[in-house]
């Protein structure tokens, strides 16, 4: 029996709908990789010998042959066949239904074919609706349209899912299911193969959809091509291809009697169709010929552009102007009878005027001059303007003219001395840049374009004519242009401007600024747009460069500030910030700070700062062994004796000599590095540096403005060091390094109210050298201070860090014992008394043995209210005495 089931209009039109417009692709490229459903009849499946075979197969073989590509197809289950194209294993999906989770990773071409889904249902069942079946699992495919439509409409359903439509069919047949949800002539096809057609019958028409090619976002120029190879398919080839697929593996599910009639009909719908579009077609092509044959008027034409236009406008022949615009009026304040009754070279400056009449002459003549160029001008109030023309030769009825364009530049003319004045570091402006003139269809189709357009862009006029304009504007400001163009034509102004990239034959992105105006037939009917763009590439980068020099300058400031005003005690936490800042302004993922080790063999992290959601690294990198990492202490030493960075653009790119650094990066997943040192007076005493995790190009002035802030880290760790010996020498005694007498009784003090408090026990001992006066007149007073130094060295060896150890005259020492209970004071002081017995002191390779003698004093032998450091002291110190006076070298502790 002949399948009736996919109605023959259906197909037709949706084959005719595959016109749509594209870009053709350049050079040959790869084979074309098209992922498609393997079991889903007519469309695409596999036959007996596991060949590609359907109506979307013989589609994607023309559309590769258009587009001078091999293909290749991957025919799998449903949703693995959406898996190949976003894992990049395919580069198009060969047919699919658009739907908004699928948008969230492909892009969609044109319509390809119409397509209506269906609920079926067992014949028989005495149901009219889908919701009446609302018990009875409905059969679905896994990531289908199907799926996605039934889950997102249909919630309350329930659904059994198949990996395909054949198998889904199967189970229908078999009995499995009595309802399931398909593409109409998919079933009919399926049902028709492994059964009866009239087994199962269309219940309810779910939706109509049509099928669309994707890609992923990132492949949108692919898209692009194939739209474009689509459009370029004949008429007849895609009805030969559409007729071999309607009528082959066919099944009846209508009664016989009324086949005819539904093909007559379905018949008769693409005859109308087609005619239809034919009909549309052939109004289309009369309008171009009608809108052609207007464009061939250069005269006419240029009164349309220059109506609208804000540049200076005008036609020169035999040295008179022959049509001049308001704007040229304006520009050269000479009313417009003016211009048109003198000859043009009376508004040149004299200076000028015979080289810039000789130009005009020449370029009528066909001779090569230059189009474009800056010359002075004499305004009707005698005032000297500086312009820019940009000119070309033209063939008009009345003979050879020069047409051309005339813009003010006297105030860019004055801010380009200023510019080249204060910021000679940076380009200057790009002069003599001519200005493009273009018009479009309202849908945004060029119709023409200036011969600026090659210069500017490098495509020739042929090329761009007739192509959308946003074939050559940047993808993220398409949309913004598309807004631009319909808001001029609603406005009918043209004082409104738009900013936005188009692409350079090269591939270079370059910025334009761009003008324009609605143009209006006789009628009043608008036609179309007419718009005068110019290239501003420097002038943005120059901007951007401004601010970014200007941010740079005020992070600097910031920092300087901050550096200035922090006390030592906020040096941390201004580094911190100041990493921070740096790696915000640098756009990187880590910043941080090293130390180095004093003789350069080891170099620490000390501070780090990371960007959101970026892991530290700074617990593994302390107290790194430098000569573990034979080529970065290279890249030290010479950053050391060079004062240069350490720049490393790409990490996977390092010498197989340096194989352990670039494992390490790699752990850390750093792409790109930056280090610049930190300096000490001429000393390098370590770096700040920077890690991209992503591929980065480092510009060379970076390295300046790097280094800039490695000084002023440099100058600020200095003055904090500075300020640390400057407290110190301040609570130290500069001989033995321990706390001056004037910092103990402070601390002293304070340990009295935290007793008083919180019932803190505490212990003074004094402690004095034994017979100190009579070694310092047998050896001398530098072996004195040399013993004072050891036994200062001996007292911090010996006591806790939270213990107060201070030299308080002479030989007269006082430790402060904290948070301890008199056995432990005891205790503690006995034990010092025995390390300095064993103490071995050497002076000129001579042994200086000596003893201490020692009074200790608790804070409760004292009342609370009487407390002060002195009474203690006191205390302390009769306890001393006494041991002085009981043979020296021992500890008195208590009062007998």
């Amino acid at each position: 029996m002949r399948f009736a089931a996919w109605p023959a209009g259906l197909s037709a039109i949706g084959v005719l709908l595959l016109c749509c417009t594209g870009v053709q692709a350049d050079e040959p490229p790869p084979p074309l990789i098209v992922s498609q459903d393997h079991a889903w009849p007519p469309f695409a499946f596999e036959d007996n010998g596991g060949e590609p075979r359907g109506l979307l197969v013989d589609l994607w073989q023309e559309i590769a042959n258009e587009l001078d590509r091999p293909v290749e197809f991957r025919l799998v289950d449903w949703p693995r066949t959406l898996d190949l194209v976003r894992g990049g294993e395919a580069d198009v999906h060969g047919g699919l239904i658009q739907s908004p989770e699928r948008e969230q990773t492909l892009a969609f071409s044109e319509v390809l074919l119409p397509l209506r889904t269906f609920a079926f249902v067992r014949t028989g069942a005495p149901v009219a609706r889908l919701d009446e079946l609302a018990h009875k699992p409905a059969g679905v495919v896994a990531g289908s349209f199907e799926l996605e439509f039934m889950r997102r409409e249909r919630p309350e359903h329930p659904l059994q899912v198949f990996d395909n439509n054949e198998q889904m069919v199967r189970a229908a047949l078999e009995g499995t299911i009595d309802v399931f949800v398909g593409d109409y002539p998919v079933a009919m096809y399926l049902l028709d193969r492994h059964g009866e057609p009239g087994m199962f019958h269309p219940l309810e028409l779910l939706y109509e959809q049509p099928l669309r090619a994707a890609v992923t976002h990132a492949n949108e120029e692919l898209l692009d091509e194939i739209n474009t190879a689509i459009a370029q398919l004949d008429d007849e080839l895609l009805r030969q291809i559409t007729q071999r697929w309607i009528h082959s593996d066919t099944v009846e599910v209508f009664p016989a009697w009324l086949l005819p009639t539904v093909i007559g009909l379905s018949l008769l719908a693409v005859l109308l169709y087609a005619a239809l579009l034919l009909r549309q077609r052939r109004a289309l092509e009369t309008r171009v010929r009608e809108r052609t044959a207007e464009l061939e008027d250069e005269r006419e034409l240029f009164r349309t552009l220059t109506e609208h236009a804000a540049a200076g406008v005008f036609i020169l022949q035999n040295d008179h102007f022959q049509t001049v615009n308001p704007a040229l009026s304006r520009i050269l304040q000479r009313p417009e009878h003016w211009l048109l009754n003198q000859p043009f070279y009376e508004i040149i400056h004299p200076e000028q005027r015979e080289a810039v009449t000789q130009r005009a002459r020449d370029r009528i003549a066909g001779k090569k001059v230059p189009d474009h160029y800056e010359m002075k001008v004499i305004t009707g109030n005698g005032e000297t303007r500086w312009v820019e023309l940009t000119a070309g030769r033209v063939e008009l009825q009345s003979g050879a003219a020069s047409i051309g364009t005339i813009y003010d530049i006297t105030e860019r003319h004055l801010l380009e001395e200023q510019l080249r004045a204060s910021e000679a570091q940076y380009r200057q402006l790009v002069e003599n840049i001519g200005d493009i003139i273009y018009t479009l269809t309202p849908d945004g189709v060029i119709t023409y374009v200036s011969p600026q357009w090659t210069r500017v862009l490098g495509y020739t006029a042929e090329e761009a004519t007739g192509t959308p304009i946003a074939d050559y504007v940047h993808r993220e400001d398409r949309g913004e242009c598309g807004r631009f163009l319909q808001r001029t034509l609603r406005s009918e102004q043209n004082d409104q401007e738009i900013e936005y990239r188009v692409r350079h034959q090269s591939g270079e992105w370059r910025w334009h600024v761009s003008s324009g105006a609605p143009i209006r037939s006789a009628t009043g009917e608008i036609t179309g747009y007419v718009g005068v763009a110019r290239d501003i590439t420097d002038r943005r980068r120059m901007h951007d460069e401004l601010q970014y020099q200007a941010r740079f300058n005020a992070m600097l400031a910031r920092l300087s500030s901050d550096f200035v005003t922090a006390s030592a005690d906020l040096m941390d936490e201004r580094l911190d910030a100041a990493l921070a800042d740096i790696g915000r302004f640098f756009e990187s993922d880590r910043c941080y700070l090293f130390e180095l080790s004093p003789d350069g063999t080891h170099m620490d992290n000390t501070h780090e700062w990371c960007a959101p959601g970026v892991f530290s690294v700074m617990d593994q990198l302390r107290d790194v062994d430098i000569k573990k990492l034979p080529w970065w202490r290279t890249r030290m030493l010479e950053m050391i004796e060079q004062r240069i960075p350490v720049v490393i653009p790409v990490v996977d790119e390092l010498p197989e000599e340096a194989a352990t650094e670039r494992e390490l990066f790699r752990r850390q997943g750093v792409k790109t590095l930056i280090c610049v040192p930190i300096l000490a007076g001429q000393q390098v005493t370590g770096f700040v540096g920077m890690d991209m995790l992503r591929p980065r190009t480092w510009r060379k002035d970076q390295d300046e403005l790097l280094l800039v802030l490695g000084n002023l880290i440099s100058e600020a760790l200095q003055r904090n060091h500075l300020e640390i010996q400057l407290r110190d020498l301040g609570i130290t005694d500069p001989l033995t390094g321990l706390y001056n007498r004037r910092y103990l009784m402070e601390r002293l003090r304070e340990q009295i109210e935290a007793w008083r408090r919180h019932g803190e026990d505490f212990a003074v001992a004094i402690l004095d050298l034994d017979h100190f006066k009579t070694l310092n007149d047998t050896h001398g007073h530098l072996a004195g201070d040399e013993v004072l130094r050891n036994f200062g060295d001996l007292l911090r060896r010996q006591h806790r860090a939270f213990d107060i150890v201070a030299r308080f005259g002479g030989e007269e020492f006082i430790v402060v014992l904290t948070r301890v209970d008199h056995e432990a004071a005891t205790t503690a002081i006995e034990r010092l008394l025995e390390a300095t017995r064993e103490l071995d002191t050497r002076f000129e390779d001579e042994s200086l043995a000596f003893t201490v003698s020692a009074g200790l004093a608790w804070s409760d032998e004292c009342d609370p209210g009487h407390l002060t450091p002195e009474t203690l002291i006191n205390r302390a110190d009769d306890r001393l005495y006494r041991a002085k006076a009981q043979g020296r070298d021992r500890l008195v502790a208590g009062d007998t």
